[in-house]
């Protein structure tokens, strides 16, 4: 019986530092890789303020704002489920004047959100957001359609990336790298161009000049760690 536990003992043992050993021999690689594509879509926020001392016409002149600029943008060829439109903010203000403060009016604001899947109507949406009074450009981001299919081809150059950096590492030593034992993704990063209101409030004011207007790229990058048998 001892003999028995003994043996089943020493084979445990040999397996574990079998493994062991096959786990120490490793080449541990990053694998990184960047897709640059021309942006075919825009989201643009804005914002329709208006103020009044009496709060139901201060409201009411936001509305006709917001219905007039969903209006034309949608005659633009943006849909409506394209439009969205935030919460009513209402703020009373007050002003000093002669060390006395008084009531200034109730300022309304609302947010208007248009999703533009023709990047080429971009400028002509924006002046023409410009013309309906809006109060200011939030801030406009580029996107793409294929996000998701671009972040998977990312994603799967990175893990090529890698392999090609476990064979030409293994190689340098005599050595072959084998089926990979782990595989982590570290990170998948879009990035588009960046503009800020004051930037975009310029862009929509010379819209239809001679300058025209470059979107630029979006980047989309990823990055993974795997690990590969040493052979």
């Amino acid at each position: 019986m001892k003999k028995i536990i003994v043996f089943v003992l020493a084979a445990f043992f040999a397996v574990s530092c079998t493994a062991s050993q096959e786990q120490r021999s490793i080449v541990s690689v990053t694998g990184k890789s960047e897709i640059r594509v021309v942006p075919d879509e825009v989201v643009i926020s804005v914002t329709v303020q208006t103020d009044d001392k009496n709060l139901q016409e201060a409201k009411r002149k936001n509305d006709r704002l917001a219905s007039n600029l969903i209006s034309a943008v949608n005659k633009l060829g943006v849909e409506k489920k394209d439009i969205q439109t935030g919460y009513i903010q209402i703020e009373p203000r007050y002003e000093k004047r002669y060390e006395q403060e008084g009531f200034a009016g109730y300022f309304v604001k609302n947010t208007v959100t248009i999703k533009i899947r023709d990047i080429n109507k971009f400028e002509v949406i924006l002046s023409e957001a410009v013309t309906n009074n809006i109060d200011r450009v939030n801030g406009i981001v580029f996107g793409t359609s294929k996000k998701e299919e671009l972040e998977k081809k990312a994603r799967l150059d990175a893990v090529k990336d890698a392999k090609i950096k476990a064979v030409d590492m293994a190689s340098e030593i005599g050595q072959s790298a084998g089926r990979a034992v782990s595989i982590r993704e570290n990170r998948v990063f879009y990035q588009s161009a960046d503009y800020r209101p004051a930037g975009v409030m310029r862009m929509a004011e010379t819209a239809g000049s001679a300058s025209a207007f470059e979107p630029g790229e979006i980047i989309i990058s990823a990055e993974i760690h795997a690990e590969f048998i040493l052979k």
